[in-house]
């Protein structure tokens, strides 16, 4: 086969795989998940989960809360860069407060024995 030929169509295959590449990444892989079936198995996963702020105060331009359903609560913390970007993205973080009931698709992890959803940048979504 001619070298050109050969050289055009690697080009090619890459271009199609990183194109795909970025489409199967910027899909969030996550999955609903009742608030009270999170356990310690989940830790390092990515969730979805819906419910109501409890607790919730302000620190050094943080946002901290617990996030409750029928099922359990779970601690969420929204770090200042997160509200940074949803504010660019004219979500009004105002409405993040008790009461409200909110969608959050983030990670879980454990921090001082107990677990958090630290939720992904543009993934809170306030109902």
């Amino acid at each position: 086969m001619n070298e050109n030929i050969l050289v055009k169509i690697s080009v090619i295959g890459v271009s199609v795989s990183l194109v795909l590449l970025y489409i199967i990444t910027s899909q969030n892989l996550s999955f609903h998940v009742n608030i009270g079936d999170i356990d310690r198995s989940f830790t390092g996963k990515t969730v979805n989960v819906t419910g109501e702020i409890t607790g919730m105060f302000r620190s050094k331009g943080h946002v901290f809360f617990d996030l409750k359903d029928d099922t359990g609560k779970v601690k969420v913390v929204i770090w200042e860069d997160i509200l940074e970007f949803l504010e660019i993205n004219n979500v009004n973080v105002s409405e993040i407060s008790n009461g409200n009931e909110i969608n959050i698709i983030g990670n879980v992890q454990l921090y001082r024995g107990e677990l958090e959803v630290i939720p992904i940048r543009g993934n809170v979504n306030i109902m």
